[in-house]
């Protein structure tokens, strides 16, 4: 959880992988961006990676849809495949309200 108010900042570390600096943040939103999907590797629980990708809409609520598996399977050619997929799968199914999140394309 990350919590922001003016000038303080402050990150609950759940693992030693938890992004709490905000230089990492920042890296790990603009990596999102140009990719078109955003990675949590072993950030909330040891063992975990997840990619997922962000829709907005202007009628509804915003969502993200994500994937997750043990670390073990989610290598970075999976996590490419899977981020890939979920957009082509999100493009194809979204109502038509729900783009994608803003990326560097």
């Amino acid at each position: 959880m990350v919590l922001r108010t003016a000038n303080t900042w402050s990150v609950t570390e759940r693992t030693a992988t938890t992004l709490s600096a905000r230089r990492r943040v920042r890296d790990a939103v603009e990596a999102a961006c140009a990719l078109g999907w955003a990675i949590e590797n072993q950030g909330s629980e040891s063992g975990i990676v997840c990619v997922g990708i962000a829709l907005t809409s202007t009628t509804s609520q915003d969502v993200v849809i994500s994937v997750t598996g043990p670390v073990e399977r989610m290598t970075s050619d999976r996590l490419a495949e899977v981020g890939t997929l979920l957009r082509k799968l999100a493009g194809d199914l979204a109502p038509e309200e729900y783009t994608f999140a803003s990326t560097t394309d």
